[in-house]
């Protein structure tokens, strides 16, 4: 029972290991470094691409992960599912605005009628970007 304990234990330590340490890059040898000053310069450069190349991959998928996001919560306000089609949202919006309109409330309290209307600019902006993504007039 103790061998078999210690065998798990080794096995999540190696894995811890290996995932740990699978995207360090290799650094060269002394062979495969350059020797030059020209080819130290080019290696550099080209050490230099290749993370500019890492960091504009990381925004890129930072921006596409925000605008998935920022997608997602327009059909939430919309209370309609990501695929539904152009006259769910359409009818989902128009019954939203009605309900969420400023005009439809019947208060003097000013809280009231703004809080309707940050609502209603939020539905109004949901359905907008809907549209924009989904290419609709």
């Amino acid at each position: 029972m103790f061998v078999v304990i210690l065998l798990i234990v080794g096995f999540v330590f190696v894995c811890a290991l290996y995932f740990l340490f699978k995207d360090h890059k290799k650094q060269p040898t002394q062979s495969e470094q350059p020797q030059s000053d020209a080819q130290q310069q080019e290696w550099a450069e080209e050490q230099a691409r290749e993370w500019q190349e890492e960091q504009e991959r990381a925004y890129t998928n930072a921006q596409s992960y925000q605008e998935e996001t920022e997608l997602i919560g327009c059909f939430e306000i919309l209370e309609v599912h990501t695929t539904a089609s152009e006259e769910e949202v359409k009818d989902a919006w128009r019954k939203l605005s009605k309900r969420c309109h400023p005009d439809t409330y019947q208060t003097d309290d000013p809280r009231v009628i703004e809080m309707a209307a940050e609502k209603f600019n939020k539905i109004q902006k949901a359905y907008e970007r809907i549209k924009q993504y989904k290419g609709w007039k």
